[in-house]
């Protein structure tokens, strides 16, 4: 019943989040004022309003034309991204750690980690579409992994695709579902030194060029579609050591902390599903490592960036088991609560003005 009752407590809380969120300053998301602007034209048009992917654009056509008001369809999307990943949080703590179902102190962690992290606000006030898609992908991807369930894969992925095509950029690798891990830590490595060598940039020319698909010149030439001057030149180009090291460093660390924390792991966690939990974060990374080789290489970065807090978690209740502290993890919400709405949302600019 305790459990219940703090769950239904995080529900509140994001519910909280969400609206201020939703009510965010236009210069908060470099993005948050040209959607402003598809809402109100959805809001008019006629018919479809076709602008974007088939699921997103329905949803804001159906805000736009009876609630009209952007800052309600914003925390509705902030609130629905952040319901889907508490959920699938869930879901992977239960598989991973023996208690099942994460305690007050690790859920409040969590969720300050969500509130520090980078990719959480991006997904909320920026790239909406793809946190939408993102957040149903990996509890598409979960559902397939862990338990197996293939009709419950399709109908979530099938909603990732319908919030945002990229999505479609996994299929190829599902198949790492049925190979063991250590096989798939070496496909990693090897795409990875593919990217850092450029192969992978010349196998997607060349694929692109005999199946006749435009995927290398879209990559390539983004930066075209985003108002740049400069025919493949962009923000975030290609290759980025920082970034590159950012996607490496979560994986590595985990597997470290798997093999110090061998006698102790074995009280409280499940070494086979954390290792599945390994599995997704590599395949999702390996959308980065192939396609980041044009502008803005970051939207396929995402992929994974956004999973960070979940193996956050994991590294952190397996070093230092959170269920034994319950002060210092409030103490770590409220600082990430004063973070996220002064800082993130931009609280103290407003304050100053």
């Amino acid at each position: 019943m305790y459990k219940v009752m703090s769950l239904w407590g995080f529900i509140l809380l994001s519910v909280l989040i969400s609206i201020f969120t939703g009510v965010r300053s236009t210069g908060v998301g470099t993005d948050t004022e040209a959607y402003i602007t598809y809402f109100y034209q959805s809001s008019i048009a006629d018919g479809f309003y076709n602008r974007h992917e088939i699921g997103f654009s329905l949803l804001m056509q159906l805000f736009a034309k009876t609630i009209s008001s952007v800052e309600v369809f914003f925390s509705f999307v902030a609130f629905t991204i952040t319901l889907a990943y508490l959920h699938t949080f869930r879901k992977v703590y239960s598989k991973c750690f023996f208690d099942k179902f994460p305690s007050t102190s690790v859920m409040t962690i969590f969720f300050s980690l969500l509130l520090f992290s980078s990719w959480y606000i991006t997904s909320t006030t920026n790239g909406l579409r793809q946190g939408l898609s993102l957040v149903f992908l990996y509890w598409a991807i979960v559902e397939l992994f862990y338990s197996s369930k293939i009709i419950k894969f399709i109908f979530l992925y099938v909603v990732a695709i319908s919030f945002h095509y990229s999505a479609l950029l996994i299929f190829p690798f599902l198949f790492l579902h049925y190979l063991r891990f250590g096989h798939v830590f070496f496909i990693w490595v090897m795409v990875a030194l593919g990217y850092i060598a450029g192969l992978n940039e010349l196998a997607v020319k060349i694929l692109s060029e005999i199946l006749n698909l435009p995927v290398y010149a879209y990559v390539k030439y983004y930066s075209l579609e985003k108002g740049s001057e400069n025919l493949g030149g962009g923000l975030y180009e290609g290759f980025i050591i920082s970034f590159f090291l950012y996607t490496f460093f979560w994986p590595v660390l985990l597997l470290f902390v798997l093999k110090i924390k061998s006698s102790f792991k074995s009280k409280l966690a499940s070494t086979e599903n954390i290792y599945i939990l390994l599995k997704i974060y590599l395949l999702l990374s390996l959308v980065y490592f192939i396609m980041g080789f044009g502008p803005f290489s970051n939207r396929y970065a995402l992929f994974s960036w956004l999973l960070i807090p979940i193996m956050q978690i994991v590294i952190i209740n397996l070093s230092l088991n959170l269920n034994s502290n319950r002060i210092v993890p409030f103490l770590v919400l409220f600082s990430s609560l004063i973070f996220f709405l002064y800082f993130r949302l931009d609280w103290i600019g407003f304050i100053l003005q």
